[in-house]
């Protein structure tokens, strides 16, 4: 969980031996083990959804003052804080707060106790892990030869909580930014790097396509929505793979299909909707133009 604080040895701490100051902090890390695993274990205990972070928001900012850390509100739900000289260089490590709509199944002692919601994207693991970083930090900030700044940012899942709190300000003066993402792909304890886009942009979308009911045995007397809406469906297949570059990596899914459930008769309203991804922001641009223009 000292990832993100190891990332800082060759940016801001000076010492004789930065090989030698890694392993201290990796022995620290070790020591703080257990305040870490129970932050996260209270965090994912009591999830919340995007913007609704408030019991997340204020553990955070309840550990933070335990630790000296002065820290404000920011994009409602979201929290940042530094620590350091309060002077350039400004390093930021970011974290993300917010779970999702979906029923823990699984039985043990730190389950969700929120109906409907749970951590099933390592959310809860940011942020102790940041919580971890800004207690290290904390501890040596008097060596940092700048600041350090900590991003507990609200609704990453689909609510753009990173360009609400960049509106109010955090990234001013910044010169690099860092996260992680835990991966069950990847063995404890390895942290993973790759040059270029690791996580895609993702926008969404929803269509309804109206028609005329009627009964299923006098189909030519209706307007049948089920062969229209099966059309565009099989159509947006054709959006990646026709519209738009080879070379840029996207991706588009139909993921539900409402209408009508009576047997003997076609609806008159189907609706559908899915979700885009690209790595490209140029491809996103693109795949939105194209998905407004079918």
């Amino acid at each position: 969980m000292a990832g993100p604080l190891l990332l800082l040895v060759f940016l801001f701490l000076s010492h004789a031996s930065a090989a030698e100051y890694g392993e201290e902090l990796l022995r620290r890390a070790w020591g703080e083990r257990e305040w870490m695993v129970g932050a996260r274990r209270r965090i994912h205990a009591h999830p919340e959804l995007a913007f609704r972070e408030h019991r997340t928001s204020a553990l955070v900012r309840e550990e933070l003052e335990r630790l000296g850390i002065r820290n404000r509100a920011v994009a409602g739900t979201g929290v940042v804080a530094d620590v350091g000289s309060g002077a350039p260089p400004f390093v930021a490590l970011r974290a993300d707060m917010d779970a999702l709509p979906l029923q823990e199944l699984v039985e043990w002692e730190h389950k969700s106790k929120v109906d409907g919601v749970k951590h099933a994207c390592g959310h809860d693991v940011h942020t102790a892990m940041l919580l971890g970083a800004a207690k290290l930090l904390s501890q040596r900030k008097d060596q940092l030869k700048g600041t350090v700044r900590l991003l507990f940012q609200p609704a990453e899942e689909g609510g753009a909580g990173a360009s609400h709190i960049i509106k109010e300000g955090t990234l001013d003066g910044v010169e690099a930014i860092f996260a992680m993402h835990v991966d069950y792909r990847i063995p404890t304890g390895v942290i993973a790097a790759h040059p270029g886009p690791t996580q895609a942009a993702v926008c969404f979308f929803q269509a309804k396509i109206e028609g005329k009911t009627g009964m299923a045995d006098t189909p030519h007397l209706n307007v049948d929505p089920i062969v229209a809406a099966s059309f565009t469906i099989l159509s947006l297949q054709q959006l990646i793979s026709r519209e738009d570059d080879p070379l840029h990596s996207q991706v588009v899914s139909v993921t539900y299909v409402k209408s009508g459930n009576a047997l003997d008769a076609t609806p008159g309203i189907v609706e559908f909707g899915g979700t885009l991804r690209s790595t490209l922001l140029k491809a996103s641009t693109v795949c939105r133009k194209e998905l407004k223009r079918w």
